[in-house]
């Protein structure tokens, strides 16, 4: 029981106290005494009983909001922690791309299929914010997965940011190996790998790879790493 309702208790029997003494009738009648002092006695344990059911709901209260703040609190400091990842995110693909970045923009075959002597035009394309030197570019043919040519650039060659190098390049192939490969019975493939550095000394080798099929080159390999 609450401070509040032993100060009524208290209160209270001094006052019926009072009133049984200065009333004679009810000394003669203690029954209507006793019945109102039981009367006044379940009122005050009543009240306390509401009051300790309001003191409750207002703890549960009060543990929701507690709750909902500490939610709050909480999505906020992962929203902050998404947003300082998406702008370490933005900030690395920035420094990334600000450098060469070389890519292979055009590799077809030119020239006549049933020809002996095969030819092939690549352009090789700069992609990135800064210039590549050093360039060097080897190209590697494959039959059925045998090396059958290879063609290189000397290590001379700087294309500048949104700027390309052309290649022309070719070899001979063998009478049986002119009909297969259009049909399919034997595999052209063909292997890219570009190295180049930026001016600061980092060097990269951009590789692509692919086989022929239906008069094409068609490319399903790409990939880009720094090495040492």
């Amino acid at each position: 029981m609450s401070a509040r309702n032993w100060s009524l208790l208290l209160a209270l029997g001094l006052v019926l106290s009072l009133v049984f003494f200065c009333f004679p009738w009810f000394k003669t009648n203690e029954h209507v005494a006793i019945w109102l002092e039981g009367v006044a006695l379940v009122a005050i344990f009543g009240l306390d009983f509401f009051e300790r059911k309001s003191q409750e709901r207002e703890r549960v209260e009060q543990h929701k909001e507690t709750l909902e703040a500490l939610r709050i609190s909480r999505d906020q400091a992962q929203a902050a922690i998404r947003a300082a990842d998406a702008a370490k995110k933005s900030a690395d693909i920035a420094a990334a791309l600000h450098r060469p970045l070389i890519g292979l923009h055009h590799f077809q075959p030119t020239g006549d299929i049933n020809s002996l002597y095969w030819s092939f035009n690549s352009t090789i394309r700069n992609y990135g914010t800064l210039p590549a030197n050093s360039v060097a570019v080897v190209t590697e043919f494959f039959i059925d997965g045998a090396l059958r040519y290879e063609h290189r650039d000397t290590e001379s060659i700087q294309i500048f940011p949104s700027n390309q190098v052309d290649q022309v390049m070719g070899f001979n192939l063998a009478e049986d190996e002119k009909g297969a490969i259009p049909s399919g019975r034997k595999i052209l493939g063909v292997k890219i790998r570009v190295r180049y550095q930026q001016e600061d000394g980092r060097k990269f080798e951009y590789f692509a790879q692919g086989n022929y099929k239906q008069q094409r080159i068609d490319i399903a390999d790409t990939s880009t790493r720094e090495i040492t």
